[in-house]
């Protein structure tokens, strides 16, 4: 995603303004943006501090110098064309646009860059209960490869883990080697329209009430509620999103090492 995420704006000259003020190398920057935009500096400047705007293409320009995705070049030139929009109906038209880019961004599923779980009878197996998920991922760990291991850290009796772990190889999660339980398929992502998510949200977030009970000096948990203005409501979402992409981007290639839950709510009650 852009430095300063693009879909947090609802002017496209906010966007620019933005980008300017948080630029680390912000000595001549206007005069880099006029050459790619492909205009004069002192006409960005009017642009900026006017009601002149620039044209699609300068805009373009201006999208591919800061190395936008596809998806958010697409919401920045929304943006000019609401601006530029000189009928009640091509706004309409824009903003409706606006709201399709600004719906691929917030599709989780494509930020994490997982499979969607298809819903049928495994499904409502593996996501009915926390432990179904940690035994799955718990297995990727070499020292938790074990029913025994297994079973004393996530404090499970062995019968059950075994239960788990045999249903789990039935479907090709796990593979066994002797006595070791191997992972072997990749965890999947529930689309936020499925009937599954309230279960897994619910799992987890309960077991998230319990480690915050044990207070342990490693766990972090934060609750806060608070009044804020519309627009920051909407750059606090696109940190929280930004903040999913880059937190899948590391853990993906990280060692298996540690099990780690990540529960995140915002929304406005």
């Amino acid at each position: 995603m852009g430095e300063t995420a693009v879909f947090a704006f609802k002017n496209y000259k906010s966007y620019i303004q933005s980008r300017i003020a948080n630029d680390p190398n912000n000595w001549g920057v206007m005069t880099k943006l006029a050459k790619a935009a492909g205009c004069q500096r002192p006409y960005l400047s009017r642009v900026l501090s006017s009601e002149a705007h620039l044209t699609p293409a300068q805009a373009f320009g201006l999208s591919k110098f800061w190395g936008l995705t596809e998806n958010e070049s697409e919401y920045f030139l929304a943006l000019l064309e609401l601006e530029r929009a000189g009928s009640p109906e091509y706004q309409e038209y824009w903003k409706r646009k606006l709201a399709d880019a600004k719906k691929r961004h917030e599709n989780i599923s494509k930020l994490v860059n997982r499979a969607s779980a298809a819903e049928n009878a495994r499904d409502l197996h593996y996501y009915s209960a926390w432990y179904w998920t940690a035994i799955h991922i718990l297995v990727s760990i070499p020292k938790f490869q074990s029913e025994a291991k297994i079973a004393e850290k996530l404090n499970l009796s062995i019968l059950q883990v075994r239960s788990v772990l045999l249903e789990l190889e039935s479907w090709g999660a796990v593979r066994r080697e002797g006595t070791k339980w191997l992972f072997h398929a990749r965890e999947q992502h529930i689309p936020k329209d499925s009937p599954l998510v309230s279960f897994h949200h619910q799992n987890w977030r309960q077991q998230a009430v319990i480690s915050s009970q044990l207070r342990k000096p490693e766990s972090i948990h934060y609750t806060v509620v608070q009044s804020v203005s519309f627009a920051d409501y909407e750059r606090i979402k696109q940190v929280i999103l930004e903040m999913i992409q880059n937190t899948t981007a590391i853990a993906g290639p990280s060692k298996e090492e540690q099990l780690m839950c990540m529960t995140c709510d915002f929304f406005e009650p």
